[in-house]
């Protein structure tokens, strides 16, 4: 004997969409406020908290009037995706899109109520809210995925990925309303109506698990900079710089490649912290940093080793070519004038080269690259020396 399929009680269904919803509004709101104040997480929370308010509405068709339990609570639906949008935006440090992202809501909330035949037509009421749900499921995947060049962050890709996803029980829906036709009820338990919704549901817990990953994710990435990074230059610190360099000196000796180290010291620098203070300091040390960037390739490292010492490794790059470069860094760095505090600073820097042997350990190098460093400063300063050979 078959058994016709179970099919959940809409009304109740929407009733535990609701509920789920200030849940994890409430939660996303506290998270959002506590401590550091969070726009984005405040904004998804109050996006759940809109879901709450007009699945709640929505629940009780039939026993509230036609302006709360539809017209509202449609444009309390599409306000969700519109702030979890918005939310998505701020996090990216991007400003929040507040016309846009309340405008929409409010034009489907007044045609609903005042805009013939919606009034009267649910299915042309579906078909409005399902448009302009599927355009903001639309924008947060497009937008996540252009965030997601400048900041990496896997949790952002699976949001994109989601949202596109969210897509197919919104159009299922309106589908279904469409192709059952009027009068369509929207609380009656058939498939039409209890599948596409539980399909959502379950999307929209996925998506709201991403957003209270993606803040944990990117304070990961932040520690783990912090930990190999120097906050003031940008550059790797000492042991992110040793760590890196390591390995990337044992890929290139097997492959018997050349590669060379730049230790690099600012000339003089105690006077200009003594003349200026750490702040004057520490626009030189951030001016010198970017000097060299500029003069490196991105698959070269550069590190801060020490309070105004700097150390490089150019990959596949022999002795002679890194003293060039070495030379056109040291010639950038003292014609460049820093403002700091409307006052002109100039400083030199003494460089000292080293090529790596193929058997020679990488602290060795520097060793041989920091003696010569200190020969150019013995030397007068503001000069490149290049290393003695093993």
């Amino acid at each position: 004997m078959l058994h016709e399929p179970m099919i959940p009680d809409v009304r109740t269904m929407w009733m535990v969409v609701a509920t789920t919803a200030v849940l994890f509004g409430v939660l996303e709101v506290w998270a959002g406020c506590a401590g550091r104040r969070d726009t984005s997480m405040v904004l998804w929370g109050c996006a759940n908290l809109a879901g709450g308010l007009g699945a709640g509405l929505l629940s009780t068709q039939g026993v509230l009037p036609y302006a709360l339990s539809e017209a509202v609570a449609n444009g309390f639906l599409v306000l969700v995706w519109a702030l979890i949008w918005a939310g998505g935006q701020a996090f990216a440090g991007r400003p929040v899109p507040w016309a846009a992202a309340t405008s929409v809501p409010v034009l489907v909330t007044f045609a609903c109520l005042v805009v013939p035949p919606l009034p009267t037509d649910i299915v042309l009421r579906i078909h409005l809210t399902s448009l302009s749900i599927v355009g903001y499921l639309v924008l947060i995947a497009v937008d996540s995925l252009r965030a997601d060049r400048a900041e990496r962050l896997m949790t952002r890709r699976v949001l994109a990925t989601l949202a596109i996803v969210s897509v197919l029980p919104v159009i299922w829906r309106s589908i279904s309303a469409q192709l059952h036709g009027a009068p369509f009820e929207l609380m009656k338990n058939t498939a039409d109506t209890a599948m596409p919704l539980v399909g959502l549901f379950v999307m929209a817990i996925a998506i709201n698990v991403c957003l209270l990953l993606i803040g944990r994710e990117r304070l990961g990435n932040q520690l783990a900079a912090a930990a190999t990074h120097d906050g003031l230059t940008r550059t790797l610190n000492r042991s992110g710089f040793l760590q890196s360099a390591r390995q990337a000196v044992d890929e290139y000796q097997r492959g018997s490649r050349p590669c060379s180290v730049i230790v690099m010291d600012l000339d003089e620098f105690k006077s200009v912290n003594d003349l200026y203070g750490h702040a004057g300091g520490d626009r030189l040390l951030v001016g010198f940093a970017a000097v060299v960037r500029d003069n490196l390739r991105e698959t070269d490292l550069i590190g801060r080793i020490g309070g105004e010492e700097f150390c490089a490794l150019l990959v596949d790059i022999d002795g002679a070519e890194a003293a060039v470069i070495s030379e056109r860094i040291r010639t950038a760095f003292a014609g460049t004038e820093f403002v700091h505090a409307g006052e002109a600073l100039t400083a030199t820097v003494s460089m000292g080269v080293a090529q790596i042997g193929l058997d020679e350990e990488l602290a060795a190098a520097i060793r041989r690259a920091d003696l010569a460093m200190y020969r150019a400063k013995r030397d007068g300063r503001d000069a490149v020396v290049r290393a003695d050979k093993r």
